[in-house]
């Protein structure tokens, strides 16, 4: 359906309507005809908005129970009109070119060739586990095959940035993370942990990691690319947190690894607004947080 100001006064009331004119909607992501709004009323509330047929199907998280659609309908449905959206199919594909892989892409790029690693027999006399030389061996090994993975989307993210595509070379860097985390790889041989292949991991993803932030502490990103990253950042933690808990997926995204990078992106008042929106709508306070409150808060 072609949503319209006068479809929307024909379903709220007076007062609704107005008061849905003077809210700011924070977020608008559009998939297809179906429309996710996020705005700071009361509290943070999230409203979806389905225009897929001839009548208008929408929700809202408040707890509205007067005539018609909510204020916050009003604010979503006349930004839907203004067109201040982000159009895409999954937020994970904003920005996305024919020659550039999708995060699931570089994700299944990784993550088969760091399982199928595996170790060497240990043919010295001292056996498994107790040979500090084939340790130090298959150690390397490991860090070898790891950066066989890893380097062609790093290298690759490198040359987004030098480009001063940030967003695509963020993108870029979630894929290496997903692509590695929470695999315990081959450290083990019996009841003997020859190495500590998290270490490993750090080694091998840790240079990107700093080339990516040195790169966006010398550029001057706009409002909309910071955002953009923060927008896809949570919904890649908050696709992943619920099916981790409930043990229906190996990926967990552990944020406190992205605080250095979002300290990063705090530069303006706005962007930190932006930011303590974000935060507050998770109840993330305390460790590993505090520290971004704390920069928020120079801002306010």
């Amino acid at each position: 359906m072609q949503l319209t100001p006068q479809h929307l006064k024909s379903l709220a009331t007076p007062q609704s309507y107005e008061r849905g004119e003077a809210i700011p909607v924070e977020k608008l992501v559009k998939r297809g005809e179906v429309y996710e709004g996020e705005l700071l009323g009361t509290y943070r509330y999230r409203q979806t908005v389905d225009l897929r047929s001839e009548k208008l199907v929408a929700t809202c998280s408040c707890p509205y129970e007067g005539t018609g659609i909510c204020k916050h309908i009003v604010a979503v449905g006349l930004a839907i009109i203004k067109e201040a959206f982000t159009e895409m199919e999954e937020l994970e594909e904003a920005s996305e070119t024919a020659s550039f892989e999708s995060i699931k892409e570089i994700r299944e790029g990784i993550r088969p060739r760091i399982q199928a690693i595996t170790l060497d027999p240990n043919t010295s006399d001292a056996g498994f586990g107790l040979d500090a030389a084939y340790a130090d061996a298959m150690r390397e090994k490991c860090e070898r095959e790891l950066q066989q993975a890893i380097a062609p989307y790093g290298e690759r993210m490198k040359a987004r940035l030098q480009k001063g595509q940030v967003f695509d070379a963020f993108k870029l860097l979630l894929g290496m993370y997903e692509g590695q985390v929470n695999l315990d790889g081959p450290a083990y041989v019996g009841y003997h942990i020859l190495f500590d292949f998290y270490q490993v991991k750090e080694d091998v993803c840790d240079p990107y990691v700093e080339a990516f932030l040195s790169a966006v502490n010398e550029s001057s990103l706009s409002f909309p690319v910071k955002r953009q990253m923060i927008e896809l950042l949570f919904e890649r933690w908050r696709r992943y947190e619920g099916k981790y808990q409930n043990r229906e997926e190996e990926i967990r995204y552990d944020l406190e690894e992205y605080v250095e990078i979002l300290l990063a992106l705090l530069t303006d008042g706005v962007i930190a607004h932006f930011l303590k929106t974000r935060l507050g709508g998770y109840a993330l306070y305390g460790e590993p947080f505090t520290v971004l409150h704390k920069r928020i808060a120079e801002f306010e």
